[in-house]
C-alpha cells in the first residue's frame, strides 16, 4: 500500500496534476525511470518510519485501521500532492515557492493561523512521542549534523540564497514520525506527500539558489491608468520607477504581449478592436536589457462603433 501510494502520487503529479508539457508520451517514458529512484528513496523512508507506524496498527480493529488509513494517511497525502491547487484560490492569495512576494490578505492570515496552530500541535505531539520512546537524543544529533553541514556549505558560497524546497522539508519530517499514533501518521503522510509532489514536479534541487536576475529589478506597485479610450485606441499612463532601482526603461504589456518598450511613462495604443476588454501591465527594464516582473494589471474596454 505504501509503495502504491508513492507510485500513484508520482504519476498523478507528472501526468494529471502538474504536467510539464503536453508531450505525455515523452513524460511517461522519462517517468518510468525516475519513479525507480523515488521508490528506492521511499524504501528508506519506509524502513525508518512507515514500517513502525503500520506495525503498530496491526493490533487495531479493522474499522479503526480503515479510519486511520483514510483520515490520517490517504487524505493528507492527497492534499499535499495537490498543493499546487492552493495557488488558484483567489481569496487566499498564496504563492507556494520561489522568490515571489505574496500580497497577503485577511483570508491568508486566517488560514496561516489555523495551519500554524495545527503545526504546533503536531510538533508537540511528536516531541512527546520521541521523549517517551527515548529516541529524542538521536534525532537532535541527526538534525544538528544536518543543519551544520548546510551552514558550512552555505558559508562556502555566500553569494547564494538558502531555499528549503518542500521536497526536502518532507524528507526531513518523515524520520521523526515512526510511531503508530494518529498525529505521527498524519505528519508522515504530509511529509510523504510533500516529498513525492516536489520530486515529481521539480526534481531534487540544491538548497543553495542563485536569485534570478529579473527578480532584482523593481516592480511597479500600482496598476497603470487608462484614459482617452475610444473604439480603436487608448492612452496608458503609469508611475515612473526610480533609477536607483536598476530600471532605465519600461515594457508595456497588452494582454501579456509587449506593445511598447521605451523610456516614456505614457503611450498611445492604437489599432484596437471595438467593444473589447484589454488588460495592461508594466514591467521595468534594467540597463542591461533584462525585463523585470509585470506589476499589477488594470483593464479597459474600448467603445462601440
Amino acid at each position: 500500500m505504501f509503495y502504491s501510494l508513492v507510485a500513484w502520487g508520482f504519476f498523478y503529479v507528472r501526468l494529471v496534476g502538474q504536467p510539464s508539457s503536453q508531450n505525455y508520451a515523452g513524460i511517461s517514458i522519462d517517468s518510468y525511470g525516475e519513479v525507480m529512484v523515488l521508490l528506492a528513496a521511499s524504501s528508506v523512508a519506509y524502513r525508518m518510519a512507515a514500517s513502525r507506524t503500520f506495525r503498530g496498527w496491526k493490533t487495531l480493529s479493522l474499522k479503526r485501521r480503515v479510519v486511520m488509513w483514510v483520515f490520517c494517511y490517504i487524505i493528507p497525502y492527497h492534499a499535499m500532492i495537490n498543493m499546487n491547487l492552493i495557488g488558484y484560490i483567489p481569496w487566499l492569495n498564496v504563492d507556494l515557492g520561489g522568490f515571489e512576494e505574496v500580497n497577503a490578505n485577511a483570508g491568508t492570515y486566517v488560514v496561516f493561523t489555523i495551519v500554524g496552530i495545527g503545526a504546533v500541535f503536531l510538533v508537540f505531539t511528536l516531541s512527546r512521542s520521541l521523549y517517551r520512546a527515548g529516541t529524542w537524543k538521536k534525532c537532535v544529533v541527526m538534525y544538528v549534523v544536518m543543519v551544520t553541514s548546510v551552514l558550512v556549505s552555505w558559508a562556502l558560497f555566500p553569494s547564494t540564497s538558502f531555499h528549503l524546497h518542500h521536497t526536502m522539508l518532507g524528507a526531513f519530517i518523515i524520520p521523526i514520525t515512526a510511531f503508530p499514533t494518529p498525529a505521527a501518521a498524519f505528519s508522515q503522510a504530509i511529509g510523504l506527500g510533500c516529498f513525492v509532489q516536489g520530486y515529481a514536479r521539480w526534481g531534487w534541487y540544491s538548497y543553495l539558489d542563485t536569485i534570478p536576475t529579473y527578480m532584482t529589478i523593481a516592480v511597479p506597485e500600482n496598476a497603470p491608468n487608462t484614459t482617452n479610450v475610444s473604439s480603436s485606441g487608448a492612452t496608458v499612463v503609469w508611475e515612473p520607477l526610480g533609477s536607483e532601482e536598476a530600471v532605465e526603461a519600461y515594457s508595456l504589456r497588452l494582454n501579456r504581449v509587449e506593445v511598447y518598450r521605451g523610456v516614456d511613462t505614457s503611450v498611445v495604443i492604437s489599432n484596437l478592436e471595438p467593444n473589447m476588454t484589454y488588460f495592461v501591465g508594466v514591467a521595468g527594464v534594467a540597463s542591461w536589457g533584462t525585463d523585470g516582473r509585470v506589476g499589477p494589471l488594470s483593464n479597459f474596454t474600448t467603445l462601440e462603433i
